[in-house]
């Protein structure tokens, strides 16, 4: 399969990552880092389709990607556990912790413990009739062919700031913040190491590997994510502070 974008040790592929993967057999990665979507009951008024949609003020939020099924929970667990020698951390809704957990450990990965991003300045419950979401989980895994070794010291698997406010800087329609990706590039992984993303969304965890020195490989469905991510590595500096 021929990248969509290749360049600076940056590598793109346009398609479903369950077609990708298999069919680049020889990949050797270090860490995998990703955010696949999240579960249609994580979203309160997701809607039927082939996309997630949520109702914000009165109107309908098309999130641009489907929701997360068992299926391709399960399919991808069982290609991390094939690919990735170190770190595997899967980001998910607070509620799909456990199901992360049993896909991962199932495909032969050890579970070291689960982390967490609190958002700061999030959105609101626009429903009001419970509390809104405040956090997200990212289920953390290591293979088994390594030892256990970050760059974190002591620290905890604990995340507090802001979320991605600026509707020009987005390029997605629920990014994670490069801050965010940055601090985890940077405690799970080493220099010249090679990071993959099979769901990279408009490309946040290349553009931290990029900045940071490591390789990476993002996978993306969309062809509008892609044009995005490229954009966006092609015009990427570093944000005071993503080192922090």
């Amino acid at each position: 399969m021929k990248p969509y974008y290749d360049e600076a040790g940056i590598t793109i592929y346009r398609g479903d990552c369950r077609e990708v993967l298999p069919a680049r057999a020889a990949l050797s990665i270090d860490s995998i880092i990703t955010d696949p979507p999240y579960c249609p009951r994580a979203m309160k008024n997701a809607r039927s389709g082939s996309t997630i949609k949520q109702r914000r003020d009165g109107k309908i939020y098309d999130f641009g990607y489907s929701a997360l099924t068992a299926e391709l929970r399960a399919d991808v667990s069982r290609e991390m556990a094939r690919l990735a020698s170190r770190w595997c951390l899967t980001w998910c809704d607070l509620e799909s912790i456990s199901a992360w957990r049993v896909d991962l450990e199932s495909a032969g990965l050890r579970y070291i413990r689960t982390g967490v991003w609190v958002r700061e300045h999030g959105a609101p419950q626009f429903s009001g009739d419970r509390p809104a979401q405040g956090a997200e989980a990212c289920v953390i895994a290591h293979g088994t062919s390594e030892r256990l070794r970050w760059n974190g010291g002591g620290k905890p698997a604990a995340w507090v700031g802001q979320i991605v406010n600026s509707q020009a800087a987005r390029g997605h329609s629920s990014p994670k913040p490069l801050w965010l990706m940055c601090r985890q590039v940077r405690d799970f992984t080493d220099p010249g190491e090679l990071i993959l993303d099979p769901f990279m969304g408009s490309g946040t965890t290349l553009l931290a590997a990029k900045n940071l020195g490591r390789r990476a490989i993002g996978i993306e469905i969309s062809e509008d994510y892609c044009r995005v991510a490229v954009e966006r590595l092609r015009q990427s500096i570093l944000p005071l502070g993503a080192q922090a």
